[in-house]
C-alpha cells in the first residue's frame, strides 16, 4: 500500500507478503489491518483507492469502502487498464511477422502513450478528451494502422 502526500511525493504504507490472492486475504487486509493498524482518524483522510483488475481485490475493496471508507471512490490503475486491455485484445509481438515489427512498436507506442494522456492532468476537460479520443479513432482507422 501507498500514499501521496500533499507535496505530491508516494510513499509506502505498508508492505505485506500473500501467498496468494484468495479474498479473504483482501478481506483481512481491507476490512481487519487497515482500520486497526492506522485507526479511524487516518483512515478517514483516504479519499482514492486505485486497484488493479483483480477481481478478489476489488470485490474486498468494495466491501470495506460499503462498511467504513463511505468518502473513498475506487478507481482502476492506468498502467493496468492500458497495458492488460492492450494484452487482451491487440495481437501478441510474436504474431506480427518481422518486417513489420518495427512499424508495429512505432505505433503501439504512439497509442498506448495517447491513451496514458488522457488519464493525466494535461487533459484537462472532458470536451478535450472527446476530440482526442475522435482523432485517435480516426487515426487507428487509417490505412498505415490497418495495413
Amino acid at each position: 500500500m501507498c500514499g501521496k502526500s500533499t507535496h505530491g511525493k508516494m510513499f509506502t504504507i505498508l508492505r505485506v507478503f500473500l501467498p496468494h490472492e484468495r479474498t479473504w486475504i483482501f478481506r483481512w487486509l481491507f476490512c481487519v489491518v487497515l482500520p486497526r493498524m492506522f485507526g479511524k482518524p487516518t483512515v478517514d483522510k483516504i479519499r482514492i483507492i486505485i486497484s488493479d483488475g483483480d477481481s478478489q481485490e476489488i470485490q474486498q475493496l468494495d466491501n470495506a469502502i460499503a462498511l467504513f471508507l463511505p468518502k473513498v471512490l475506487r478507481v482502476r490503475c492506468v498502467w493496468h487498464i492500458v497495458y492488460m486491455g492492450w494484452k487482451a485484445h491487440i495481437p501478441t509481438v510474436n504474431m506480427i511477422p518481422k518486417n513489420n515489427m518495427k512499424n508495429y512498436m512505432e505505433i503501439s507506442s504512439v497509442l498506448k502513450n495517447w491513451m496514458y494522456s488522457w488519464m493525466k492532468s494535461s487533459c484537462e476537460t472532458k470536451k478535450e478528451y472527446l476530440f482526442s479520443k475522435q482523432f485517435f479513432l480516426t487515426y487507428i482507422n487509417t490505412l498505415q494502422i490497418s495495413a
